[in-house]
């Protein structure tokens, strides 16, 4: 990951999709859980508001539930920290979708 420096600021920007866009709906659920303490906004998406910046996940394409994930921060630590919270969280929504689905398997 190379953040991009702009204004005195550090920004980074990528695009995931998932199945459905039931799926996008559960995963902005789970990304709120996990910001709970963070003020919160849901005009088209998801926007989190953290100390030192914010981060916005937004819809791009309904058919695949393509999704773009924005974060801007002040400094490149917090940014680095926000980027590892949200893959954390994307990836183990992935996982638990595949797990879910899989025929005799028991998700841990």
């Amino acid at each position: 990951m190379v953040p991009e420096f702009k204004n005195s600021s550090y920004s980074y920007i990528w695009r995931e999709h998932l199945g459905s866009l039931d799926d996008y709906k559960k995963l902005l659920n789970w990304m709120s859980d996990e910001f709970t303490l963070y003020q919160q906004d849901y005009d088209d998406g998801l926007k989190v508001n953290f100390p030192n910046g914010y981060f916005f996940i937004y819809l791009i394409q309904t058919t695949t539930a393509e999704f773009e994930i924005n974060i801007h921060s002040k400094c490149n630590k917090s940014l680095v920290k926000t980027y590892n919270n949200i893959c954390t969280v994307v990836n183990h929504f992935k996982n638990y979708k595949e797990c879910k689905f899989k025929e005799g398997v028991v998700c841990k």
